[in-house]
């Protein structure tokens, strides 16, 4: 007889059933997340509705079921949570559902419940080292995807520096490494994007640059709405602004909350005192000079309110 069937059963038993599940050696069942693209950029998902759905009839109590790199935001809860609830099997209780996103240097992972991955922190073996625990399987999807993107953006952007340093006569075998160590401010790439009209297009770098010009705007119409949530009007309201490394976001940020009626005040390292404020953009780095009495809204550069009176 083997050492393992001498060994304890590790059971749990789900409150309110008689259902007993075994946890000592489950099944890991896994499935891929890559879909088929078409010339037009539209994936074909029937494939993986198949896999899924042949997972979910298959699956056994204490199982595991990895959906790795999910082609898009849902797809673990949709194909396999909410299906598994509808076959009487419970995520994080009768069986175990996790979203998988992996790199080459990195993995992330969320469960549709807590529970849920937990238990596949215990069971994945991590080649590169143990996957990093999110928040949620949404959560992990959307890293996924957005550093698919990411990847996306780099790789097109690259080919089109290329060709301006074709145009200019340079090097770009030399630039583009060096390129991901001496990163500019967006003022400098503002300024690439007009010395490069007069050679070639260049829509990737008109598309960034005309995106940076809209974050202010964006920026500003997100504050206004996060104090209109709590009574407060953006005109009359005073707004500490701390700096970063883009210089060009907080003028361009000032500009605009001053021409809405706000009250600037524009935090230096060698400044005044800790000042009593309605709100914090925190574009840098350093902390905040907050009056005592003050409880303002701390915002992000990318707009993600931080903390403020009704958090």
């Amino acid at each position: 007889m083997s050492d393992s069937a001498n060994r304890p059963s590790i059971r749990t038993v789900v409150p309110g059933e008689a259902r007993v599940i075994d946890l000592r050696s489950p099944e890991i069942r896994h499935l891929s997340g890559e879909v088929p693209v078409d010339s037009r950029g539209a994936p074909n998902y029937r494939k993986l509705q198949e896999a899924a759905a042949k997972a979910v009839a298959e699956a056994q109590p204490g199982q595991l079921l990895v959906l790795t790199n999910s082609p898009y935001v849902g797809a673990t809860v949709e194909l396999l949570g909410e299906p598994l609830i509808a076959r009487g099997l419970v995520p994080g209780q009768d069986v175990f559902v996790v979203a998988r996103s992996s790199g080459a240097a990195f993995t992330v992972i969320g469960g549709v419940t807590r529970d849920c991955m937990r238990r596949a922190l215990m069971l994945l073996p991590g080649s590169k080292g143990a996957p990093a625990p999110v928040s949620s399987a949404a959560t992990a999807e959307m890293i996924g995807l957005a550093g698919a993107a990411i990847a996306a953006s780099r790789e097109a952007l690259s080919w089109e520096i290329g060709e301006m340093c074709r145009q200019f006569g340079v090097n770009e075998a030399e630039v583009l490494p060096a390129a991901e160590l001496v990163l500019g401010t967006p003022a400098l790439a503002a300024a690439l994007d007009w010395q490069v009209r007069a050679v070639q297009p260049a829509p990737l770098l008109d598309a960034a640059m005309s995106a940076h010009r809209g974050h202010a705007r964006d920026l500003t119409s997100r504050i206004r709405a996060e104090l209109a949530a709590v009574g407060k009007s953006l005109a009359w309201s005073r707004i500490l602004v701390v700096p970063g490394e883009d210089v060009r976001l907080a003028s361009d940020i000032s500009d605009l909350l001053r021409h809405a009626g706000a009250e600037l005040v524009i935090q230096r390292s060698a400044g005044r005192g800790p000042i009593d404020c309605d709100v914090v953009i925190q574009l840098g780095s350093d902390e905040p000079a907050v009056g005592r009495e003050s409880f303002p809204i701390y915002m992000s550069a990318t707009g993600q309110v931080l903390s403020g009176p009704g958090l």
